[in-house]
């Protein structure tokens, strides 16, 4: 069982509302990490450089020695914020925009 899928069940038993709803954040920001595991296999092979830190708090991606030079990207999985830091832009939803710029789906 996925940890989202258990603090959904933990969230559904649990009686007071506000700690329920404490558990079902929780289960959304962990979802949206799991999401992202998908698709790393993919960055990997497409020659970015991934560098976790914080335990799964913040992805580091490098696309300086790849085809796409972006430069170094920061990615909050469970925000699913971008940090772009060459331009010291902010991009959400960050999951979206790694698929559509990184083309991750595509096969170029």
């Amino acid at each position: 069982m996925k940890n989202s899928e258990e603090l959904r069940a933990k969230a559904a038993t649990e009686d007071n509302d506000f700690k329920a709803l404490g558990l079902y954040v929780k289960a959304i920001r962990e979802q949206r990490l799991e999401r992202l595991e998908k698709y790393l296999p993919g960055m990997e092979k497409k020659g970015y450089v991934l560098q976790w830190v914080d335990s799964s708090q913040k992805l580091i991606i490098d696309t300086s020695e790849s085809a796409k030079d972006i430069g170094i990207i920061d990615y909050y999985p469970k925000a699913n914020k971008i940090l772009i830091r060459k331009k010291n832009e902010w991009k959400t939803p960050g999951l979206n925009w790694l698929i559509t710029n990184l083309k991750l789906l595509s096969n170029e």
